[in-house]
C-alpha cells in the first residue's frame, strides 16, 4: 500500500510539473521578421533624438498638439523624461517644468488622462524634483475619485455617476475598477482607464514607497484579472458597472489593454516578488505576443502601440523574469524596432506613420509619432550580447516588398503546447507503469523468499541463488558423481514411486551459464549438471543435521564433498531429503556391492 501511495504521489507531482513547465512557450518564432538589432546604441540614440525633436517642434504655445487629443502631449512628456532618465541627463527638465502647468490649465487635474500623472512620475524619478511629484499626485487623486472603492461597492453608489453600482460580478467585488469617462451616465469600466490607473499607482509606489499606492495598484490588478481576462489570458476592453446590466462585457480586445496590465504587473512583481503576480505576468505576455489579431506571422504590430512596447521594456528592464522570457521579449522588441525604422519612415524625414508594416507617411501626426517613439527610445537599452540569442535572423526586407503574399502559417503554438503535454503525460504513465512493475516484482520476490522451503528468516535480505565459477563447479561434479553414483542408482531402484532425479530437476530447479563464466544454480534444490554426466546431483540447501550440512558445504567448496562423510551418512541424509519422515535414525542402509573401482 505504501509503495502504491508513493507511486501515485510521484505520478501526480510529475503531471503537475509537466503542466507548469509547458504552460508557457517562450521560443521566438522562426517566422519573425528581423529580431536582431544590428545598429549600435549610438545610432539608436541619434534616431530616437531626431524623432523626439521633431515631435517637440510641433507643440503649440499651450504645450499641446493642434487638433490632436489631449493625451498625445502627455505621452510626449513621458518620452522626454524617459530619454533623460536613460542617459542620466537633464536636457528636457526645464521644458517639462513649463509644460505641466500649461497642461493642467487645459484640463483641471489632468482629468481622465492619467498619462500626465505617469509622465510626471517619470520626471520625478529622472530629476528628483518634488514639483513633478506634486503633478503626479494631482493626477492620481483625480483618477482615484473615479475608481470604485469598497465603500462605493457596499453602498452601490458613487459620486459623479447617476446609476446604481453593481456590488459584484460572478461573486467577485467590483472594487478597483476605474471609469475612464467623466460622463455621469457612462457605466463602462474600461481597460484603458483601469490599466492606466494601475501603472500610475504602481509607478508612484515604486518612486515613493507609499503603501496607499501599492494597495490601489493591487486592487486595479485584481479587478482586471477577475473581470476583464478571457480564457486565453487576453485582456478584454470593458465591463458594465450598472446594477441591472448583468455584468455584460465586451469581447473586443486591444493590444494596449494587455500592455497596461503587463507594465503594471512588471513593476509590482519586481517590488513584491509575489509568485502569483509573476505567473500571471508570464501568461499575459505569452498571450499578447502570440495573438494574431494585432500582429502578423512576421511578428510585426500592424498598427503601432507604444503602450505594449513600453510594457515589454518594463518587463525586460526590471529583470524579474527567466532568461528564456527575457530573450523572447528582446527578440520581439527587435522585430518592432527594425520594422519602424525600415517600413514606417523614409528618406530620413524623422516622421513616422501609423502602420509599422508600411507604407510610410510624409505627414506628421502626433499620435503616430509618439507610438513610434515608444519603440525608438525603448530599443536604445536593448543588448544583443549579454543574453544568448538562439533565434534565427531573417534576411532584411525592403519597404517595397511589403506586398509579397505571406507564406504558409506556422504551426499553432497552442498545438505545440498541447502536443508536448500529451507526449509528456504518455511518458510519465509509461514511467509509472515501469516503477509499479518493478516494485510489484520486488514485493513478489520477497514473498517467495519468506515462504520458501529453505527456512529463511523473513527479515533476511537473501536471494535464493548460488553462483559458482564454472571451472570450480565442473571440478566438483566428477567427485560427487563418482562417490554417489552407486548409492543414488540403488535408491532409485528401491523406491519406484519416487520421481527420478531428472524429473525433480525439471520440476524444481534449473541451471544457466552467462558470459561471465559463472554457473548459476537456482531453485529449491540446487542441481549440478554437465552434458557428459548421466546423473543430476542435488545439493541440499538445508538438512536436519546442521553439522553434516556444514561439512558437506565446506567439502563442496574444497572440491571434495565426500572425504569426511561415510557412505551410510550420506545415503541417510539423501534418503531423508527424498523421503522426509520415513527414515529413522536407527535404520541402517542396505548393503551395496563394491564398485569396480574398489570403492
Amino acid at each position: 500500500m505504501l509503495a502504491g501511495r508513493t507511486l501515485a504521489s510521484m505520478f501526480y507531482i510529475s503531471v503537475l510539473w509537466i503542466f507548469v513547465a509547458t504552460a508557457q512557450d517562450f521560443t521566438p518564432s522562426s517566422s519573425w521578421r528581423k529580431p536582431t538589432i544590428t545598429i549600435s546604441p549610438e545610432q539608436r540614440e541619434n534616431i530616437a533624438s531626431a524623432a523626439l525633436e521633431e515631435a517637440i517642434d510641433h507643440l503649440n504655445s499651450a504645450a499641446q498638439f493642434d487638433g490632436e487629443s489631449y493625451g498625445s502631449a502627455g505621452a510626449l512628456y513621458s518620452q522626454m523624461a524617459e530619454f533623460d532618465l536613460l542617459f542620466n541627463q537633464t536636457k528636457y527638465r526645464d521644458q517639462l517644468k513649463s509644460y505641466f502647468p500649461l497642461a493642467e490649465q487645459a484640463r483641471s487635474s489632468f482629468l481622465d488622462e492619467f498619462v500626465y500623472g505617469y509622465a510626471a512620475t517619470k520626471a520625478y524619478v529622472a530629476y528628483k524634483d518634488e514639483e513633478f511629484l506634486t503633478y503626479a499626485e494631482i493626477s492620481w487623486n483625480s483618477g482615484n475619485e473615479y475608481t470604485l472603492s469598497d465603500d462605493n461597492v457596499a453602498s452601490q453608489s458613487m459620486p459623479f455617476k447617476n446609476f446604481p453600482i453593481s456590488s459584484s460580478c460572478q461573486g467577485i467585488s467590483m472594487a478597483g475598477g476605474t471609469f475612464h469617462s467623466t460622463d455621469p451616465n457612462d457605466a463602462t469600466l474600461v481597460g484603458l482607464g483601469t490599466g492606466s490607473f494601475l501603472i500610475l499607482s504602481a509607478a508612484l509606489y515604486e518612486a515613493t514607497n507609499n503603501q496607499t499606492y501599492l494597495e490601489a495598484a493591487n486592487k486595479s490588478l485584481n479587478f482586471i484579472h477577475a473581470h476583464l481576462y478571457n480564457v486565453q489570458n487576453v485582456v478584454q476592453d470593458q465591463i458594465s458597472a450598472m446594477q441591472n446590466a448583468s455584468c455584460s462585457t465586451s469581447n473586443t480586445i486591444f493590444s494596449y489593454n494587455a500592455g497596461l496590465m503587463i507594465e503594471g504587473m512588471a513593476i509590482l512583481a519586481s517590488i513584491t516578488n509575489d509568485t502569483s503576480t509573476q505567473q500571471l505576468l508570464e501568461s499575459t505576455v505569452s498571450a499578447a505576443l502570440s495573438n494574431d489579431i494585432w500582429q502578423g506571422q512576421d511578428g510585426v504590430l500592424r498598427t503601432g502601440d507604444a503602450k505594449l512596447v513600453n510594457a515589454l521594456m518594463a518587463v525586460y528592464n526590471h529583470n524579474t523574469i527567466s532568461s528564456a522570457m527575457q530573450n523572447y521579449v528582446k527578440d520581439y522588441l527587435g522585430v518592432q524596432y527594425n520594422a519602424v525604422i525600415e517600413m514606417a519612415t523614409e528618406n530620413n524625414s524623422n516622421i513616422y506613420g501609423s502602420s509599422w508594416i508600411g507604407p510610410p507617411s510624409s505627414k506628421f501626426d502626433s499620435f503616430n509619432q509618439t507610438q513610434a517613439l515608444g519603440v525608438l527610445i525603448g530599443a536604445i537599452s536593448l543588448t544583443n550580447d549579454t543574453i544568448p540569442n538562439s533565434s534565427p535572423t531573417s534576411s532584411p526586407a525592403s519597404p517595397s516588398a511589403t506586398n509579397i503574399p505571406p507564406g504558409p502559417k506556422p504551426q499553432s503554438k497552442s498545438g505545440i503546447i498541447i502536443g508536448s503535454i500529451l507526449g509528456s503525460l504518455a511518458f510519465v504513465v509509461f514511467l509509472g507503469c515501469m516503477i509499479w512493475f518493478f516494485l510489484k516484482r520486488k514485493h513478489h520476490n520477497q514473498r517467495d523468499v519468506q515462504c520458501s522451503p529453505f527456512g529463511l528468516d523473513s527479515d533476511q535480505d537473501l536471494q535464493v541463488q548460488t553462483q559458482l565459477p564454472l571451472s570450480q563447479a565442473a571440478s566438483s561434479i566428477p567427485a560427487i558423481h563418482s562417490h554417489l553414483k552407486t548409492q543414488t542408482t540403488a535408491m532409485s531402484q528401491s523406491t519406484p514411486s519416487q520421481p527420478s532425479l531428472s524429473q525433480q530437476h525439471a520440476r524444481k530447479g534449473h541451471q544457466t551459464t552467462d558470459s561471465s563464466g559463472l554457473l548459476h544454480l537456482s531453485g529449491p534444490s540446487v542441481l549440478l549438471s554437465q552434458p557428459h554426466l548421466d546423473t543430476m546431483i542435488p545439493l541440499p540447501m538445508q538438512v536436519n543435521n546442521q553439522e553434516t550440512s556444514g561439512q558437506l558445504e565446506r567439502n563442496i567448496q574444497r572440491g571434495n564433498p565426500g572425504n569426511n562423510m561415510t557412505t551410510a551418512e550420506l545415503v541417510q541424509m539423501l534418503n531423508e531429503r527424498l523421503q522426509p519422515g520415513q527414515w529413522t535414525d536407527d535404520e541402517q542402509p542396505p548393503e551395496y556391492p563394491e564398485s569396480s573401482s574398489g570403492r
